[in-house]
């Protein structure tokens, strides 16, 4: 999870650079390769298909297609390396425009709900600053994401959310409240349409669920990892996608791109590319 500022009302940071709104030099966005995925569900009597497993998704919200929209754009409104990489080995060409928002965890919110929040302030403020500073006749699509490593259950009073740590105390102290237990990783999406002037409607959000067993670590392991600082830029104070994938035994739900930041086939779901 990425800590990416200020409220969506904002103005640029200092320093920033404003919003390139030329023309990407390709055409439509391609997915890469066709795969058989999870997404290859036959609909129910409602017109909906089935989520896959670890994977909720809104279906209320407009289909981001149709006159204005042939081929839009793609912006990420995140600055995390590890969801630039995920998208790009799926083949999409994008921009990327971190987003300056308020980060703070509403705790009345199941995690889902809690992730889904953070990803559509994301978006939001990336689309409201691509507003601000103009966009052209541009159709364009504003992908946000956010990732929360959840101890308990929703509903305990002894929920957890463990962010990233701020110095190597805390980042000790989350690896070993993590040591030995299955915890979930929720990562929320969220889509912001954007048609010349103009946001299309309420933002398309689903998320990914994740359950991780981490096996005990004894103490000449943290103080390895810690030592490390791999662990910085880290919900949770792990890496995955690095070398903490040797205390991970096992993975239920959305899976392994979920737990890293970004649940690739939702997120091409609510993109329209699935």
């Amino acid at each position: 999870m990425s800590t990416e500022g200020s409220h969506p009302g904002s103005g640029p940071s200092p320093g920033e650079k404003p919003f390139d709104s030329a023309p990407l030099e390709t055409g439509p966005l391609e997915s890469g390769p066709a795969e058989a995925g999870p997404w290859e569900t036959e609909p129910d009597e409602s017109g909906r298909t089935e989520n896959p497993p670890g994977i909720d998704r809104a279906l209320e919200g407009p289909v981001l297609e149709g006159p204005g929209l042939e081929g839009p754009g793609l912006v990420l409104a995140s600055a995390s390396p590890r969801r630039k990489r995920l998208l790009e080995e799926r083949g999409l060409e994008f921009r990327v425009l971190p987003a300056d928002v308020d980060e703070t965890i509403d705790l009345t919110l199941d995690a889902g709900d809690a992730s889904e929040d953070l990803a559509v302030r994301k978006a939001l403020a990336a689309a409201e600053r691509i507003l601000r500073e103009g966009s052209g006749d541009e159709s364009l699509l504003v992908l946000g994401s956010d990732t929360l490593v959840v101890l308990g259950e929703d509903g305990d009073p002894d929920r957890r959310f463990l962010e990233k740590a701020a110095d190597q105390t805390e980042a000790r102290a989350m690896l070993e409240a993590l040591s030995g237990t299955r915890h979930r990783v929720v990562t929320g999406v969220a889509v912001v349409g954007i048609d010349g002037e103009d946001l299309l409607g309420p933002p398309r959000t689903g998320h990914g669920t994740t359950w991780v067993t981490m096996r005990p670590l004894d103490a000449a392991e943290l103080d390895a990892y810690v030592a490390s600082g791999e662990w910085r830029g880290k919900a949770g104070s792990y890496a995955i996608q690095e070398t903490a994938d040797r205390f991970v035994t096992a993975l239920d739900g959305a899976g392994f791109d979920n737990v890293v930041g970004l649940p690739v086939d939702l997120a091409l779901q609510l993109l329209g590319l699935a």
